[in-house]
């Protein structure tokens, strides 16, 4: 198995390479980090599954291979995250023309350190499953992420039909180094096709997007001699417990949906715009293997809908880009006991009652966001090389997670804004320096609590995982930040750059996180 992973990952590092020599043949003769941060925010497409839309509107061939460090540490982090981690990252991506045909993809590679994380036992404990193995021990993680992207769009044949086609794979690795010790393998992939017609500047796009995950946690005791106390959640702190004195327990979780999509644009010489509307289904079993057979413990259900518009307004020396959206989403769980029937003719778990909509948790957010580009002269403009950037972002959230047979329940809602800017810099001997400074105010309101602790005798999940989340949910806070980029563009092709950035976060009751990065990469 270890052969075949790193004959994958070196086959899709070729496949960049090749990408990007491709890209470096096209339109495009390299470009600085300007000239790409300003394509990848006008073009609508790139972060969504209708892919047909690609072959609307400009294009801009370009390949962007980075390297990079994260590091964060500080007392602000939910119960199940970690204290600090540190991220080690490789990306490369590229946009190309292929005769008519254009063609975007992207692969990452991140290796994480990951500190003091407690009461969790799979890669991401916030993806939104309630049903979690969780142990009171903590300890230190290490993770291992691999991220593939590809679409592609036709040409319009015919001048009025384009179709399309998105993908996604995603592949996670982790474990904890202390007992129990859960190792979790994760996959998931998704498939969108898509189709757009277009009349003169007027355009209609469809898609339908399959997903499938697929996570294997297995909860390994080394030392038998201590059995561990295994709390396996149901929702805002409910729970079954279970003294793990085994040498493993496994853990499954599958799942599957359907989301559907609709896309109306327009493009003018001066003003272009999308909106665009999309709804998902997913549902989500959790089963532990016990007796050599799957034992359904639970069901998770998602629904979502998402709705917005993009409007970019061109003007002489200057880019103006709007967004406005809207998002709502439930999820909720079934508990399902199970008993196991030994018969020779059935031998397998068989489902005894359910318990549908124990655990609901919704949300929703309504976010608008303002951009203005401006260019200092006509070449700035025809080059897309902007001289000042503005950005302004304010949000609405609404937060609820109840466990009503238990009266416990979470609610909240938040106003977020955040404000940035930027300066483009042009230094001697085809040399630039990118200043970006920004800050943001999270303030929130109408808060409501109320838990009904499991178990009166045993406050650890209470204690240690309920309180604290309700006060990091709970807790306003700013942010202040920026980064530095240093770009050289090369005599023949390409730019070189290196950028480093900071921001901290300071939040009620003296919590605080600190976050660190750098980039070192290439534009070609």
């Amino acid at each position: 198995m270890k052969k075949i992973k790193y004959n994958l990952l070196i086959g899709l590092l070729l496949l960049e390479s090749s990408i990007g020599l491709s890209a470096q043949t096209e339109d495009n003769n390299g470009g600085s980090v300007a000239q790409l941060d300003l394509y990848q925010q006008e073009a609508f497409a790139f972060d969504r599954a209708d892919a047909s839309d690609l072959a609307l509107g400009q294009w801009k061939s370009y390949s962007n291979i980075y390297v990079g460090i994260n590091y964060k540490d500080g007392t602000f982090h939910r119960p199940q995250q970690s204290s600090s981690a540190t991220d080690y990252l490789f990306s490369a991506e590229g946009a190309l023309k292929m005769g008519e045909y254009r063609i975007a993809g992207g692969f990452s590679l991140e290796q994480s350190y990951n500190k003091n994380v407690r009461f969790n036992s799979i890669i991401d404990p916030y993806r939104g499953t309630p049903y979690i193995l969780a142990d009171s021990t903590g300890g230190n993680w290490q993770k291992q992420s691999y991220a593939l992207w590809a679409k592609g769009a036709s040409p319009f044949f015919h001048n009025l039909i384009s179709v399309g086609l998105d993908l996604q794979l995603n592949v996670d690795r982790g474990s904890k180094k202390i007992d129990p010790r859960p190792q979790s393998n994760v996959n998931s992939i998704s498939v969108a096709p898509s189709v757009t017609l277009k009349q003169n500047d007027f355009s209609l796009g469809a898609y339908i997007r399959y997903r499938r995950f697929r996570e294997n946690s297995n909860l390994i005791l080394y030392n038998t001699n201590e059995p561990q106390k295994i709390y396996m959640l149901k929702g805002i702190g409910q729970y079954v417990y279970d003294i793990f004195s085994n040498n493993e327990r496994e853990r499954q979780y599958q799942g599957d949906g359907l989301g559907y999509g609709l896309t109306f644009g327009v493009n003018k010489e001066h003003i272009s715009m999308d909106v665009y509307a999309d709804y998902a289904n997913y549902t989500e079993d959790a089963m532990d293997i016990e007796s050599n057979k799957p034992r359904k413990r639970g069901c998770l259900y998602e629904t979502h809908y998402t709705g917005g518009t993009h409007i970019n307004i061109y003007s002489e020396r200057a880019k103006h880009l709007i967004a406005a959206s809207y998002f709502w989403q439930e999820r909720s769980g079934r508990e399902i006991i199970q008993i196991f029937n030994s018969s020779p003719t059935v031998n397998a778990w068989q489902t005894d009652s359910e318990a549908p909509r124990r655990s609901v948790n919704k949300q929703t957010a309504v976010k608008g966001s303002y951009s203005l580009f401006l260019f200092g002269t006509n070449r700035q403009k025809e080059k897309d090389d902007y001289l000042w950037k503005f950005d302004l972002e304010a949000r609405y959230e609404t937060y609820s997670d109840t466990y009503k047979v238990m009266d416990s329940y979470l609610k909240y809602a938040a106003c977020h804004i955040e404000a940035g800017t930027a300066r483009n810099i042009a230094l001697k001997g085809n040399n630039s320096l990118l200043i970006h400074v920004n800050g943001g105010y999270h303030s929130p309101s109408d808060k409501s609590f109320n838990y009904t602790e499991r178990e009166t005798t045993d406050p650890t999940i209470a204690q240690g995982l309920i309180y604290p989340d309700r006060d990091i949910l709970w807790s306003s806070y700013y942010t202040v930040g920026g980064d530095v980029t240093f770009s050289h563009q090369l005599a023949k092709s390409g730019t070189l750059y290196l950028r480093a950035g900071y921001q901290t976060l300071q939040a009620q009751h003296n919590l605080q996180r600190n976050t660190v990065w750098t980039r070192f990469g290439y534009i070609f």
